[in-house]
């Protein structure tokens, strides 16, 4: 992308606001219950360090890896930039296939958010895993 057309995508955002894409839905949030089934796989206590950009998490993270039981990663642009994580399970195709009411391992049941969480928990635990750690 060059400098003339981030600028001039800043400012169609700044005057007319994000545009909005019909196609895509919201996903679910999480039920308690399948918090609960989700840790059952992915055991490790976790935590997120979140802060406005040069407000010290950076500090914060390099702190928090000294901790012998502490797998703090570096920012983890993977859940906020694109390609999103939501873009996982953002297809007609997908969405179809695991809202499929002939899926009986399903029930008909949206999956993309436990599809999401466990993606995301996955990456994290793998990395603490590689580190000898048990906390993320």
């Amino acid at each position: 992308m060059t400098i003339f057309s981030r600028f001039k995508s800043a400012a169609r955002i700044l005057l007319k606001g994000e545009p909005k894409n019909k196609n895509r839905k919201l996903i679910p949030a999480i039920t308690p219950e399948e918090v609960d089934e989700i840790k059952q796989f992915f055991p490790r206590d976790k935590f997120f360090i979140l802060g406005h950009a040069r407000s010290g998490t950076t500090l914060l993270m390099r702190l928090a890896r000294l901790h012998p039981e502490v797998h703090c990663n570096y920012q983890a642009h993977f859940f906020t930039r694109k390609p999103l994580l939501k873009s996982l399970v953002d297809s007609a195709e997908i969405e179809e296939w695991l809202t499929r009411k002939s899926n009986r391992w399903n029930h008909g049941r949206d999956l993309s958010p436990l599809i999401l969480r466990a993606s995301a928990d996955f990456i994290m635990e793998r990395d603490a895993a590689r580190e000898g750690k048990s906390i993320v």
